[in-house]
């Protein structure tokens, strides 16, 4: 298979989205993929960098956000998110106050240290869960 744009692919991506939601007779919210569907659809060994950008603004464009898990993608309806909770600053605000003040390293050890006390399952362990990264590192 040649290589297509990130547009393309995109289309490709959304119009299988679209299919499967017909499939169940419903509209579908959020829906796990393979990294090997992603290879097939995209023609690509991996899926990072400039074209991983392309993809997912391409994709925001036809409605969806997809997320890189630890062993498949996810892909959210970008118009679900709207009705979810919203948070603001407010719950951390003295660390944002003391890193002003010049101890960022200091805030961010107790931030792990809290975080590691309350780690959340893995997104393998619960098919629910699922985690962002950064794109840098999201690759197939």
């Amino acid at each position: 298979m040649p290589f297509i744009s990130a547009a393309e692919a995109a289309t490709l991506t959304a119009l299988n989205l679209h299919r499967r939601s017909e499939q169940d007779g419903r509209a579908l919210n959020r829906v796990r993929v393979s990294d090997k569907t992603l290879r097939e659809i995209t023609g690509r060994r991996r899926l990072d960098g400039r074209f991983f950008e392309d993809f997912a603004e391409e994709l925001l464009e036809l409605g969806w956000v997809i997320i890189r898990t630890h062993s498949a993608w996810g892909f959210l309806r970008a118009s679900a998110v709207m009705g979810w909770p919203r948070i603001n600053t407010s719950r951390i605000s003295d660390e944002l106050d003391q890193i002003a003040g010049g101890n960022l390293h200091s805030v961010i050890r107790g931030a792990q240290a809290e975080l590691d006390t309350q780690r959340e399952p893995e997104a393998d362990s619960n098919p629910e869960a699922l985690h962002a990264v950064p794109r840098e590192l999201a690759a197939v």
